[in-house]
Protein backbone atom coordinates (compact mmCIF):
# COMPACT_ATOMS: atom_id res chain seq x y z
CA UNK A 1 0.00 0.00 0.00
CA UNK A 2 1.39 3.71 -1.16
CA UNK A 3 1.02 6.22 1.48
CA UNK A 4 2.91 9.43 1.25
CA UNK A 5 1.96 12.55 3.12
CA UNK A 6 3.18 16.10 1.97
CA UNK A 7 2.49 18.85 5.18
CA UNK A 8 2.65 21.77 3.39
CA UNK A 9 2.81 25.02 5.63
CA UNK A 10 4.00 28.97 4.35
CA UNK A 11 0.55 29.36 2.06
CA UNK A 12 -3.00 29.20 2.62
CA UNK A 13 -4.23 25.50 1.56
CA UNK A 14 -6.90 27.23 -0.76
CA UNK A 15 -4.36 29.44 -2.64
CA UNK A 16 -3.62 28.43 -6.32
CA UNK A 17 0.09 28.29 -5.35
CA UNK A 18 -1.01 25.33 -2.73
CA UNK A 19 -2.85 23.66 -5.60
CA UNK A 20 -0.01 23.48 -7.73
CA UNK A 21 2.51 22.43 -5.00
CA UNK A 22 -0.02 19.55 -4.46
CA UNK A 23 -0.80 18.99 -8.77
CA UNK A 24 2.88 19.39 -9.04
CA UNK A 25 3.89 16.54 -6.30
CA UNK A 26 1.16 14.27 -7.68
CA UNK A 27 2.79 14.36 -11.40
CA UNK A 28 5.94 13.95 -9.95
CA UNK A 29 5.31 11.04 -7.31
CA UNK A 30 3.05 8.85 -9.06
CA UNK A 31 5.51 6.10 -10.02
CA UNK A 32 7.18 6.18 -5.92
CA UNK A 33 5.85 3.99 -3.85
CA UNK A 34 8.42 4.48 -0.43
CA UNK A 35 5.71 5.04 2.65
CA UNK A 36 6.79 8.13 4.04
CA UNK A 37 5.61 11.26 5.27
CA UNK A 38 7.51 14.45 4.29
CA UNK A 39 7.30 18.28 5.04
CA UNK A 40 7.72 21.13 2.83
CA UNK A 41 7.79 24.56 4.20
CA UNK A 42 7.15 27.25 1.40
CA UNK A 43 8.32 30.49 1.67
CA UNK A 44 7.66 33.88 -0.65
CA UNK A 45 9.91 36.92 -0.57
CA UNK A 46 9.66 39.91 -2.45
CA UNK A 47 13.89 39.90 -2.41
CA UNK A 48 15.37 37.30 -3.64
CA UNK A 49 18.75 36.63 -5.30
CA UNK A 50 17.59 33.52 -7.03
CA UNK A 51 14.20 32.78 -8.93
CA UNK A 52 13.93 30.09 -6.42
CA UNK A 53 16.12 27.30 -3.91
CA UNK A 54 15.12 24.20 -2.42
CA UNK A 55 17.32 22.38 0.04
CA UNK A 56 17.16 19.76 2.97
CA UNK A 57 16.85 20.59 6.57
CA UNK A 58 17.74 17.24 7.35
CA UNK A 59 21.22 16.40 5.78
CA UNK A 60 21.79 13.43 4.08
CA UNK A 61 20.21 10.89 1.98
CA UNK A 62 16.59 10.46 1.57
CA UNK A 63 15.50 13.96 4.02
CA UNK A 64 11.88 14.16 5.22
CA UNK A 65 11.69 17.75 6.05
CA UNK A 66 12.24 20.66 2.97
CA UNK A 67 12.30 24.51 2.27
CA UNK A 68 11.46 25.84 -0.94
CA UNK A 69 11.98 29.30 -1.44
CA UNK A 70 10.42 31.62 -4.07
CA UNK A 71 10.60 34.86 -5.16
CA UNK A 72 7.08 36.31 -5.64
CA UNK A 73 7.39 37.76 -9.58
CA UNK A 74 5.54 36.81 -13.14
CA UNK A 75 7.79 33.36 -12.91
CA UNK A 76 6.27 32.34 -9.27
CA UNK A 77 4.52 29.29 -10.42
CA UNK A 78 7.55 27.96 -13.00
CA UNK A 79 10.10 28.76 -10.92
CA UNK A 80 7.74 26.21 -7.80
CA UNK A 81 7.65 23.47 -10.85
CA UNK A 82 11.22 23.47 -10.70
CA UNK A 83 12.03 23.59 -7.02
CA UNK A 84 9.36 20.81 -6.49
CA UNK A 85 11.85 18.22 -9.33
CA UNK A 86 14.41 18.97 -6.72
CA UNK A 87 12.11 17.60 -3.82
CA UNK A 88 11.12 14.82 -6.14
CA UNK A 89 15.06 14.11 -6.04
CA UNK A 90 16.06 14.51 -2.69
CA UNK A 91 12.97 11.97 -2.11
CA UNK A 92 14.06 9.18 -4.83
CA UNK A 93 17.65 9.73 -3.60
CA UNK A 94 18.67 10.91 -7.34
CA UNK A 95 20.23 13.89 -5.53
CA UNK A 96 21.92 14.20 -2.24
CA UNK A 97 23.95 17.17 -0.25
CA UNK A 98 25.95 16.01 2.53
CA UNK A 99 27.86 18.24 4.72
CA UNK A 100 30.73 16.85 6.55
CA UNK A 101 32.27 17.67 10.46
CA UNK A 102 34.49 20.88 8.87
CA UNK A 103 30.99 22.22 6.93
CA UNK A 104 32.72 20.88 3.57
CA UNK A 105 29.60 20.33 1.19
CA UNK A 106 29.70 17.67 -0.84
CA UNK A 107 26.91 16.62 -4.03
CA UNK A 108 26.13 13.37 -4.74
CA UNK A 109 23.72 12.50 -8.21
CA UNK A 110 22.50 9.26 -8.23
CA UNK A 111 25.26 8.17 -5.83
CA UNK A 112 28.17 9.28 -7.40
CA UNK A 113 30.16 12.11 -6.54
CA UNK A 114 29.72 15.77 -8.29
CA UNK A 115 33.21 17.64 -8.53
CA UNK A 116 31.97 21.01 -9.55
CA UNK A 117 35.96 21.76 -10.78
CA UNK A 118 34.90 19.44 -13.76
CA UNK A 119 32.32 21.23 -15.71
CA UNK A 120 32.67 24.85 -17.28
CA UNK A 121 29.77 25.93 -15.99
CA UNK A 122 28.57 23.52 -12.52
CA UNK A 123 25.33 25.25 -12.16
CA UNK A 124 23.71 24.14 -16.09
CA UNK A 125 25.59 21.32 -16.16
CA UNK A 126 24.57 19.82 -12.38
CA UNK A 127 22.79 16.87 -14.02
CA UNK A 128 20.24 17.32 -10.99
CA UNK A 129 19.46 21.11 -12.61
CA UNK A 130 19.11 19.98 -15.99
CA UNK A 131 16.84 17.49 -14.99
CA UNK A 132 14.63 20.17 -13.41
CA UNK A 133 14.93 22.56 -16.09
CA UNK A 134 13.70 20.46 -18.19
CA UNK A 135 10.77 18.52 -16.42
CA UNK A 136 10.14 21.97 -14.65
CA UNK A 137 8.75 23.17 -18.39
CA UNK A 138 6.53 20.48 -18.88
CA UNK A 139 4.82 20.76 -15.28
CA UNK A 140 4.17 24.44 -15.76
CA UNK A 141 2.47 23.53 -19.57
CA UNK A 142 0.45 20.53 -17.70
CA UNK A 143 -0.19 22.86 -14.43
CA UNK A 144 -2.03 26.23 -16.90
CA UNK A 145 -4.00 23.22 -18.83
CA UNK A 146 -5.33 22.41 -15.56
CA UNK A 147 -5.93 25.73 -14.69
CA UNK A 148 -7.82 25.93 -18.03
CA UNK A 149 -10.13 22.92 -17.80
CA UNK A 150 -10.88 23.39 -13.75
CA UNK A 151 -11.48 27.36 -14.24
CA UNK A 152 -8.90 27.57 -10.99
Amino acid sequence: MRFILFNVTGIDKESSLYKAVIFYLNKLMKRYDKEADYFIDIEIKKVCEDKGLCFSEDIGFYPKYFTIVLKDDIDLFHSLAHEMVHIKQYITGDYCSIIDSINRTYDYWQGRKYVFEDYEDPYYDAPWEIEAMGRADRLYDLWLDYKKENEL
